[in-house]
């Protein structure tokens, strides 16, 4: 064999071995998404569900009731990020909206 054929037999080896890492690694990522993607659908579907049993148990509490037991959780908290804000109508708890009305909550989380 010449040298030249030795050359590239040897470009080919490389060229099918990147070929393979390349595709080893996109996989690799896919199935990484994949289970990222479950993961973020399973924490908030068990986030909702955490709000539905909260919803439940606190509506109709007054807003007095509702902002002593906000404020309770979040001295309780050892997230500085968290936060109490009151709006017309909507106490918000970090992220999560508190509606209310008539002075006495109606539903927690999106509209």
């Amino acid at each position: 064999m010449t040298k030249a054929t030795w050359v590239t037999l040897a470009f080919l080896c490389v060229s099918v071995m990147a070929n393979v890492m390349l595709a080893y690694l996109w996989i690799d990522r896919s199935l990484t998404l994949s289970y990222v993607s479950q993961s973020a659908d399973s924490s908030a579907d068990a986030l909702q569900n955490l709000m539905r049993v909260l919803e439940t148990e606190w509506r109709g509490l007054p807003e007095s009731d509702v902002l002593q037991k906000l404020q309770k959780t979040l001295s309780q908290s050892p997230k500085a990020d968290l936060y109490i804000k009151k709006d017309e109508g909507i106490i918000w708890f970090g992220n999560v909206p508190f509606y209310l009305e008539q002075g006495a909550l109606k539903h927690i989380g999106g509209q």
